[in-house]
């Protein structure tokens, strides 16, 4: 790589390059400030995946939101689903494994 391709990608990581550095310092640099991206990386803290709410709060919730507009929750995505057709206010919706979702009568999806 040339000088100015490695003083390019070095400053880009923030790295101010001495002039009189050769090839080899300033691969050096970059070397190390990659190095500690990638460590800072994986010691961050893991991201809270978000609460999923039980199969039954969920589809309650699902037909609540929608109940005065008069359309019916008919099949509800969710991880914990195991196919089975659970008995909702005005018929059984369907449940199916996956991520969160739900379909209603008029052909809606959320």
């Amino acid at each position: 790589m040339s000088k100015k391709t490695l003083t390019q990608q070095a400053e880009e990581l923030g790295i101010k390059v001495d002039g009189r550095w050769s090839d080899e310092r300033i691969q050096q640099e970059i070397d190390k400030a990659t190095d500690a991206a990638s460590k800072e990386e994986k010691t961050e803290a893991p991201k809270k995946a978000a609460a999923v709410p039980s199969l039954h709060d969920y589809i309650r919730a699902q037909e609540a939101k929608h109940i005065k507009a008069g359309v019916v929750l008919v099949e509800v995505s969710h991880p914990s689903a195991d196919g089975r057709v659970f008995p909702g206010i005005y018929g059984g919706v369907r449940t199916v494994k996956g991520d969160l979702s739900a379909t209603y009568s008029d052909g809606t999806q959320e």
